[in-house]
This record gives C-alpha cells, sequence and structure tokens, in this order.
C-alpha cells in the first residue's frame, strides 16, 4: 500500500505517472478500490493513456481514521488533496468527484483556484442547497447493533453501503457527526474553471443537478438515465460524459472490453 502523510495521518493512494493527474475523490463511506477501480475508472484511464491519482479520504479505505468529529472538518480534508497534489509534485488536476468528494471539491476550489484545470461533481445537485441536517441520524445509523431501530431510510441505505465497503463505523459516525457549512453561493459564483454537475435520474438523495449548475458560471447539468447515488460511477453513460468532458480520446466501450478481458 503506498501512503504518504498529511497532517501526521497516513493517507493511503494510487496514483498513476506524476504529472498533473485526473484526481479521483471518493464520496462518504467509500473508498479508492470500491469506487473507481471496481467501478472501471482505473481501467479507462489506463486505456487512455493519462496520468490519475486516487487517495482514501481520512477515515476511509486504509487511511488513518481519527476519532474526533473535528478531525474531519471540510478544509482538513481539502488539505489532505492538495498536500497529495504536492506530493505527486503535480500544480495542476481535473477532479472527478462524488457526493462528499464533491463538497471537498468545491472547498479546494474556492481555496486553491489555481491548482484546478476543470471539475466534474457527480452525485450532488440541487439539496445541497437545501439546510437538512442529517448528521444524527446517519450517526446512529452507523453505530447503532438494532437497526430496526432507524427510521430514516437515506441512514439506513448509507450503513448498508458502508457495510458493504467494509468501513469503520466508528470512524464515518466521527465523520459524519463533524459540522458542515452550508454551500456559499458566492463561493459558487466565483468559480472560474469549467465544471460538470452529474446526477443519476434515480438519485433522490442529490436531486436535479441544474439548479447547483446554474449557480456556477458556464456549467453543465447532466442527468444519467437510470443510475442511483451508489451506481453512478460505473454506468457506461456516466463514463461517456465525463470523457466527452475532459476530452478523453478513448472510447468507452473498448476501456470497458478490456477490463472485463483481464
Amino acid at each position: 500500500m503506498a501512503s504518504f502523510v498529511s497532517d501526521g495521518l497516513n493517507i493511503a493512494f494510487n496514483a498513476v505517472g506524476w504529472g498533473d493527474p485526473v484526481l479521483l475523490i471518493h464520496g462518504f463511506a467509500a473508498n479508492r478500490n470500491q469506487a473507481w477501480r471496481s467501478s472501471g475508472w482505473f481501467d479507462l484511464l489506463d486505456a487512455a493513456g493519462l496520468d490519475y491519482a486516487a487517495m482514501d479520504n481520512r477515515g476511509h479505505g486504509e487511511s488513518d481514521k481519527p476519532p474526533e468529529p473535528e478531525a474531519y472538518a471540510i478544509d482538513k480534508m481539502a488539505r489532505d488533496v492538495i498536500n497529495f497534489l504536492d506530493y505527486l509534485e503535480a500544480k495542476q488536476a481535473n477532479i472527478v468527484a462524488h457526493s462528499m468528494g464533491a463538497m471537498i471539491s468545491l472547498a479546494l476550489m474556492r481555496d486553491f483556484p489555481d491548482r484546478f484545470k476543470s471539475a466534474v461533481l457527480c452525485g450532488v445537485g440541487e439539496t445541497m442547497l437545501e439546510e437538512r441536517d442529517r448528521r444524527k441520524a446517519m450517526a446512529e445509523a452507523l453505530t447503532t447493533s438494532d437497526t430496526s431501530t432507524v427510521k430514516d431510510e437515506t441512514a439506513l441505505s448509507f450503513r448498508a453501503f458502508a457495510e458493504s465497503t467494509g468501513s469503520d463505523m466508528a470512524a464515518l459516525a466521527a465523520c459524519i457527526q463533524c459540522a458542515r457549512p452550508p454551500v456559499d453561493r458566492d463561493v459558487l459564483g466565483n468559480i472560474g474553471i469549467p465544471v460538470m454537475v452529474v446526477t443519476g435520474s434515480e438519485d433522490e438523495l442529490s436531486g436535479k443537478p441544474e439548479p447547483l449548475a446554474a449557480l456556477i458560471p458556464g456549467a453543465k447539468a447532466v442527468t444519467i438515465d437510470g443510475a442511483t447515488h451508489h451506481t453512478i460511477m460505473a454506468d457506461p453513460e456516466f463514463k461517456a460524459v465525463v470523457c466527452d468532458f475532459l476530452g478523453i480520446g478513448v472510447p468507452v466501450d473498448e476501456a470497458e472490453e478490456d477490463r472485463w478481458k483481464r
């Protein structure tokens, strides 16, 4: 396992090449292997001949898992990403990020705008603009020994997802309990790089992409038919629109065929 140190924590990663990468940032309760390797993104980018990099966010996968909720402040998680780019000696990156990763990406574009060329924000949409606090319900769902007592369906779905990824429930509960500031619309309006906001038609957690994209100058909104919050990364249509957005020349079907031959 390759790793680097950020803020005193060991952060696990995969990286191909030492140029400016396609930077893959996973969501809550996921990890770099589940989100990007298993869904075929490593193979796709290998087939395209592009440098790419993916790390396990703190509290996730093979990275260290501090127990304190304050360790998961969005600014600290964003700083881990910048430290990752610095470790790779990368000047800039193209972001492809899902869910919590997209939230981290907004902080990155706000505080480090010169480090990024473009961003695909997946699994976020109009609900990001709403002030709904599910932290307590999510933490309870992640740590309870009796899920029959949990009434929040979204919290239950994340408990099931966290179990499927073999996640550390205590670390995820600490992560979700950290206060998240509301989305700053002025920050969205100051984003100066190309952005695409993508959600699945069956992603009730994210909602429609258009309201969020409308607040980002020039942003494109895309809906992937039939995709859910947790299946969209592996969806061939999602891969196709991202390849088009990034100007990747490799046909997605070719990359998928190569993946299944291995």
